[in-house]
């Protein structure tokens, strides 16, 4: 990999690193000092996991190293450029490493390797789920005629946007869940050919909710990949498979942050005392972006009837103790429920083109 793409100083800002991991597709930075030598790596899951710690992403690289240092160590992994292949490859599995800088003797980066270009990048085993059968009742007169997910964006359906997505990251066979109007997606759509996909359909013959028509699914030892089709986003399917995976997660929730603000002076009390004034507080939370991925040990909470929801598989997850997962979505995410948000989303893909 050309590590000048991947080079940023430490007095950057950790969105410079971002802007550069996303700019080489490397999944990594380099972060080196003003002489040139490393001084640490920020990979994109150092940074989703600053994010879930509501890390202020315009803070220099150099302090996000030094959170990282007290959680891994202060001493990037690093072998001689004049390593072999062989053990390069040892060394990256015995530290369950997925970027390698290679360094000269002066201590400067003159390669950065990963495991996907030294043992060919895996094709993920992962299913996807697409819940299409909603009504979009807050869509209309919009959807009178057409399901939401077969609004036209940019030219063709937001379901097909999706699609594409799935496709990008190898998720190439696909179950889309039917209720309203499903004979339109199904008749765009078919089997999936004309796509480079394979869609099959799970058609339900009244709601139950976003998680119910699952237990209709074959079940095997892949990932599912579920995610709501009203959904228009850029994110990094591999990373977020690769976050659940290396914490062994039964289930993965997209996450957002979203901040609020009350636009009032709130006033804090030690009744009948006033303790002090805050002026329009800011609140930051994160949100449910409506993506998932499924480990098939946590398909067992899911009914085989009745209506049950994404919320219902958390809460009975997190109470078999089941390790839940946040992956927070740095990419571009929205959802198109609104039509506010509906016409910004053809204003955002105008100028992202």
């Amino acid at each position: 990999m050309e590590v000048e793409k991947v080079r940023v100083l430490e007095s950057s800002s950790v969105m410079e690193a971002i802007a550069a991991i996303d700019r080489a597709a490397s999944g990594a930075a380099l972060i080196l000092d003003a002489s040139g030598k490393l001084v640490g790596i920020l990979t994109d899951g150092d940074i989703r996991r600053a994010i879930l710690q509501h890390f202020d992403l315009a803070r220099p690289a150099s302090e996000l190293l030094k959170v990282q240092s007290r959680e891994f160590g202060p001493t990037p992994l690093s072998l001689p450029a004049s390593s072999q292949r062989e053990d390069i490859i040892a060394f990256m599995v015995r530290h369950s490493i997925r970027h390698l800088p290679l360094l000269d003797g002066q201590g400067r980066v003159v390669a950065l390797v990963t495991r996907d270009e030294l043992l060919g990048a895996q094709r993920p085993r992962i299913r996807g789920v697409i819940m299409a059968g909603g009504f979009g009742t807050r869509l209309r007169p919009l959807t009178e005629g057409v399901p939401k997910p077969m609004l036209a964006l940019g030219g063709k359906p937001v379901l097909e946007h999706l699609l594409e997505k799935f496709k990008q990251y190898g998720i190439e066979d696909v179950t889309l869940v039917l209720h309203y109007k499903k004979e339109i997606i199904q008749e765009y759509f078919g089997d999936g050919s004309r796509f480079g996909i394979d869609i099959d359909y799970v058609e339900e013959s009244a709601p139950r909710g976003t998680a119910g028509a699952i237990s209709d699914i074959a079940m095997d030892d892949r990932l599912l990949l579920v995610a709501n089709g009203d959904i228009v986003t850029t994110v990094n399917f591999e990373q977020m498979e690769q976050f659940h995976r290396q914490h062994d997660a039964s289930l993965t929730v997209a996450v957002v942050s979203y901040e609020s603000i009350i636009p009032y002076g709130v006033i804090e009390m030690q009744a009948p005392n006033v303790t002090q004034i805050v002026e329009k507080p800011r609140s930051r939370h994160f949100i449910n972006a409506g993506m998932y991925l499924m480990s098939p040990r946590v398909r067992r909470f899911i009914p085989g009837r009745g209506a049950y929801d994404m919320t219902d598989l958390v809460r009975d997850a997190l109470a078999a103790g089941e390790t839940v997962l946040g992956f927070p979505v740095r990419e571009y995410w929205l959802d198109i429920g609104q039509h506010d948000d509906y016409e910004r989303a053809e204003l955002d893909l105008k100028s992202r083109q």
